[in-house]
This record gives C-alpha cells, structure tokens and sequence, in this order.
C-alpha cells in the first residue's frame, strides 16, 4: 500500500516530529513518501505575506496544489497525516475527499478537540473540548499563553467541524487506550480508532553507566 506520509514541521525539534522522522526511517522504500510543510517559511515571510497567513490556515492554495501534483504524479493509497497545521491547511482535509484518498490521522495529542492540544488546565482535564465547546481555553488563553491566538485557532477546529473536512479521515490512530476512550466520547465511531502505540527504535548502549543514586 503506497502510503503519503503528510505533516507540518513546527519551529522547535520535538516528540511528534520525533515520531514522523521515526516512520520515515522505518517505512522507507518505494511504498512511502514524506510531504513536509514548514512553520518557519510562514515565520519568514514578509509582513504582507503574513497579514494573509490567518485566510491561508484554512485554504493554502499552494500547498492543495503540491499534494494533488504529488498524489498524480504518485498515486498513493493513502494519506497519514500527522499536525498539517498552518501551512498545509484544512484544505489538505477537502482535497482528500474530492480525490477520494482515504485519510489516517495520527493523534499525537488531543486536537481537534482542544485548541492546544492538551485538554488540559491549571490541574484539570478539559472536558468541554470533546463537546466542541472551546470557551473555556480561550478564557484560559490555552494556545501560546494568547487569547488572541487561542480564539482564532478556536475558529480553525470549529470550520474543521463545521466545513465537513473531519469527514476526510477514514481512520484514526490513537497512542493510548485512554485517548481512544476520549475521541469515542466526543463522537468518532469506536471502530474508526485503532491503538497503536508510537514506533520504537533501539538506542545505542552507553559505553559506561553512572549511577548518581
């Protein structure tokens, strides 16, 4: 099964790029092909470039024409997308659909049931999120420590909900029974989540260990 591996590259190293880099590896060979965006193309661009990067969370012109030419070109079975946010936008969601490629997403995190992704506040796990009701993050200003950021990202997941592009995904992929439990809660069919925990790859044996006790 020839399989597009799709995600948006944060500004900082970290788990879930972690994970993406690890199937890469993994799964090389003729049967997988990474698409990569980046947060830093958007980070560099001019200040008329970034007063149209809100518009372009939503529909990235650019980047729906770059996976539709890959996907003539490549014509993969399937998309596992990883975080396609900002710079690959909701649109990736709508393209699938409309070229009828099955989507598997993998959920490293709780969105898009939570604007930043933990689900999580000031000790308590929010609950409201997996009734899309995102108020409460906001009030916190959950995303980036911003109100501001939090209530526009609050607007991306609803016109995920509400556009239709959540129908894209034919799978999910959970890490933990736990967060399967959650997403079922908010609605996603229980046979659409499978668990699978995140790949692992042997480490080198340290050459000396110190035990500090």
């Amino acid at each position: 099964m020839k399989t597009l591996q799709v995600f948006n590259i944060y500004q900082q190293y970290g788990g879930e790029e972690n994970v993406v880099r690890s199937l890469s590896r993994l799964m090389a060979g003729s049967e997988w092909r990474d698409v990569f965006f980046e947060s830093r193309d958007w980070a560099n661009e001019s200040f008329l470039g970034k007063l149209t990067q809100p518009g372009r969370t939503f529909w990235n012109s650019a980047a729906v024409g770059e996976i539709e030419a890959i996907q003539r070109e490549y014509e993969a079975d399937v998309w596992l997308f990883h975080n396609v946010l900002p710079v690959g936008s909701l649109g990736l969601f709508h393209r699938a659909r409309k070229l009828g490629v099955p989507v598997i997403q993998y959920l490293h995190n709780y969105r898009p049931f939570s604007v930043a992704g933990t689900a999580w506040h000031e000790g308590r796990f929010l609950e409201e999120g997996f009734k899309k009701r995102f108020w409460p993050e906001v009030k916190a200003g959950t995303y980036r420590g911003s109100k501001l950021q939090t209530l526009f990202m609050a607007f991306v997941l609803r016109a995920y909900f509400k556009t239709g592009a959540v129908n894209a995904v034919t799978m999910w992929l959970s890490q933990t029974a736990f967060q399967k439990a959650k997403y079922v809660k908010a609605g996603i069919p229980e046979e659409r989540v499978e668990v699978l925990a995140p790949p692992r790859e042997a480490a080198a044996v340290p050459a000396r260990w110190n035990d500090e006790g």
